[in-house]
């Protein structure tokens, strides 16, 4: 049995009404260690051995066949397909009727899972919610003005070198996805001293 908690949408519909969505509680996170202790456990398991070399196929699978215009489908499981982002300073706006468009470098952004329907299915049959806590959580709202979060930023990339989009949360109060889309925003600005390095999972952020 699992928990869950009532949240509010940071951003309110076109009627003007506030949204709410059930969101699961996570206590804790499998690393690789304790998924193939787990997988290992399982009736008809091939043991830690046999796993480990399945997972990195995966992996080499994924590696070679996605950047090539590929998607994975994987029966009971679900597909993996790549997502795309712009990898310049040039604006994303079209200007005019001519193709400002081209020559642009492009780099995979992240790479998207759709579940299979069975998979649903199976973890619908073997799931069970309860309510943790009364009321609707609010949407975490920022510390301060854009200005100062890029102070803040600064000043972080200036102590420690770099910023990761965790310590732009938490200096900031923002969510992870405001954030994220705040320093993208950061890397198209010329009157903002900062710039990506690096790319997701591993991106992080400095001064320019």
């Amino acid at each position: 049995m699992a928990n869950y908690i009532l949240q509010e949408m940071p951003i309110r519909q076109e009627d003007g009404k506030k949204r709410v969505y059930p969101r699961i509680q996570v206590y804790s996170r499998f690393d690789y260690e304790q998924v193939l202790e787990r997988m290992s456990g399982y009736p008809g398991s091939p043991g830690k051995g046999a796993l480990m070399s399945a997972f990195d196929m995966l992996r080499q699978m994924l590696v070679a066949s996605l950047p090539e215009g590929h998607t994975i489908k994987i029966d009971g499981l679900g597909t993996f397909s790549l997502s795309l982002e712009f990898d310049d300073q040039k604006p994303n706006e079209k200007m005019s009727d001519e193709d400002n468009m081209a020559y642009r470098h492009v780099r995979i952004k992240d790479v998207n899972f759709k579940v299979e329907p069975d998979l649903l299915l199976a973890l619908n049959k073997n799931a069970e919610f309860t309510r943790s806590e009364i009321g609707v959580r609010s949407p975490s709202k920022p510390s301060c003005d854009r200005e100062k979060r890029i102070e803040k930023a600064l000043d972080h990339i200036g102590k420690h070198g770099f910023l990761s989009l965790a310590d732009y949360v938490n200096i900031t109060g923002l969510s992870r996805t405001a954030a994220s889309r705040e320093l993208r925003s950061f890397e198209e600005l010329a009157d903002v001293p900062i710039k990506g390095s690096g790319v997701p999972p591993h991106k992080v952020w400095v001064k320019e």
